[in-house]
């Protein structure tokens, strides 16, 4: 039987570092950062949902997606409900990661410094970081409790109103440079 794998997270959690240590470790097709369009009918995997049915359904392979838009409750519900209603005989895993945002906030810091340095990426961890809620353990199949945010070795801020700051300031002179 397939098994779709959802990992939920905000930006800068380690959703696409758990996705490839799952592809690795088994058979699976990744879709990371499965939307990358900012229209609110492609979030939530929409881009990527004809494929993910066709691979589990048709050609019998598991899949594994995150989705940083999944933090939304609405967006989840709405994909969830999808999930449920079209993928009958697939077997769902939610992965959820815990709302950490001195954690994100430094993994971000430290992709930014990389070169890493989309505006969007910085606005929805602003925006993900205050509505961001871990529903219980057992609201979604397979869920059973939050995992740690991955940390970079080293991080640049111990407290979270820096790491704010930062992430603002960041996002203001993003928004200044077009």
């Amino acid at each position: 039987m397939a098994k779709l794998i959802v990992i939920v997270g905000m930006g800068g959690s380690g959703k696409s570092k758990l996705c490839d240590e799952i592809v690795s470790s088994q058979k699976a097709v990744a879709f990371k950062d499965a939307t990358l369009t900012n229209c609110d009918r492609r979030r939530a995997g929409y881009d990527c949902l004809g494929e993910i049915v066709a691979r589990l359904l048709r050609c019998n392979e598991n899949c594994v997606m995150d989705e940083a838009h999944l933090t939304n409750a609405d967006f989840r519900r709405t994909f969830k409900g999808f999930c449920d209603e079209f993928l009958g005989g697939v077997e769902q895993e939610w992965v959820f990661f815990e709302n950490d945002a001195l954690g994100c906030i430094n993994n971000v810091f430290h992709d930014a410094t990389r070169g890493r340095v989309e505006s969007s990426r910085f606005k929805s961890l602003a925006n993900q970081i205050p509505h961001y809620i871990v529903p219980p353990p057992g609201e979604y199949p397979g869920h059973k409790e939050a995992r740690p945010v991955f940390r970079q070795p080293g991080p640049k801020f111990n407290r979270r109103e820096d790491a704010l700051e930062w992430l603002h300031r960041k996002i203001e002179e993003l928004g200044n440079e077009r």
